[in-house]
């Protein structure tokens, strides 16, 4: 961004060569009739950020053309520079698919695109694709696709869970397990460490089958609460592993 000009517009410095070097987009405020999916609107509710001096950072901004002008829908802030290499991929690889005009082409290279950068399909895709009667609810995967989905999901992609949970429990069982393993080896666990190994068990035994009033559900959630000492804590996930372990 150069500067914000006057009239509450951003005057932008632009890469692509498909929109003019020099945009200036108006910088919709809520009441005005407008509204964008902008996480900085006043209407969000934000998580403080803590800003590394030694990273680059960058603002994103996803502008739309309408009557001659452009809107901005969408900027994403203070994003690190390796999670901004990552959305330049996901962007770039898109394109590869999104003028295709045969619908059944373009359904089955989009699904593909999620699953290759380790994403869930989202309501709209699907809600748009079902309305066209090219899927339902509940979309039919290629072994391939599985495949796929499996390895992303083992990278790391734990979005994934709900459609590989039922094929590959013991991949799934073995991947958390491991997980948690690898936690019980942190010399000093933060409270983000506790949440992920609250979240491992709560995806192995769907939080002890939704049952509040189990000794380990209760022991679960004190990971991430101040009833004990970080001694105690290691305790409890010793014990919460081995319950894992066996739980079928």
């Amino acid at each position: 961004m150069d500067k914000i000009d006057s009239g509450n517009t951003f005057i932008l410095r632009n890469k692509l060569k498909s929109t003019p070097q020099t945009l200036r987009l108006k910088n919709y405020l809520g009441q005005e009739g407008f509204f964008s999916n902008d996480i900085n609107q006043p209407f969000s509710c934000l998580v403080p950020m803590v800003i590394d001096i030694s990273k680059h950072y960058q603002d994103i901004f996803f502008i739309k053309k309408e009557k001659g002008q452009y809107k901005q829908v969408l900027m994403l802030s203070n994003v690190e520079d390796a999670l901004f290499q990552a959305y330049r991929k996901q962007i770039t690889s898109s394109s590869n698919f999104e003028n295709i005009k045969n619908e059944n082409e373009r359904f089955s290279k989009t699904l593909d695109w999620f699953i290759e950068n380790g994403l869930l399909p989202d309501g709209e895709f699907i809600a748009y694709y079902k309305q066209k009667g090219i899927t339902t609810d509940s979309i039919l995967y290629t072994e391939k696709q599985y495949q796929t989905i499996l390895q992303q999901f083992q990278l790391g992609h734990e979005d994934l869970l709900s459609l590989i949970k039922k094929k590959y429990p013991e991949e799934v069982k073995q991947y958390y397990t491991q997980k948690m393993k690898d936690i019980l080896l942190i010399e000093g666990p933060d409270y983000n460490n506790y949440y992920d190994f609250d979240k491992a068990i709560s995806a192995l035994t769907d939080s002890f089958n939704s049952d509040t009033s189990s000794a380990d559900y209760i022991l679960c959630n004190a990971l991430t609460s101040e009833k004990f000492e970080k001694y105690e804590k290691r305790d409890i996930m010793v014990h919460l592993l081995k319950v894992v372990s066996e739980w079928k």
